[in-house]
């Protein structure tokens, strides 16, 4: 029940006064929950890798500049944008 309460909830997708500066990065993203609870501590989504196409189309839809690097098995992780955080999920 909780999972469904999260997903009807209407995230606010901007930086938030506190910008902390700092920058997360999603490997395994899923819908996005990183990226989406990110902005309210001040930090910026900057990447997601997620290959299924349902989950991808929510994060695009939150974060439309958000990078979206697709297959984890063909990212060249020294030409992707430097990031403070790492998440698995």
């Amino acid at each position: 029940m909780a999972f469904l309460s999260v997903l009807s909830v209407k995230w606010k997708n901007t930086e938030e006064k506190h910008d902390t500066g700092l920058k997360i990065g999603s490997l395994f993203d899923g819908i996005g929950v990183f990226p989406l609870a990110a902005p309210r501590y001040g930090i910026i989504p900057t990447w997601a890798s997620e290959i299924e196409k349902a989950p991808v189309s929510i994060t695009k839809r939150h974060f439309p500049t958000m990078l979206h690097l697709g297959d984890i098995t063909k990212i060249d992780g020294g030409e992707i944008p430097p990031v403070h955080i790492i998440t698995l999920s």
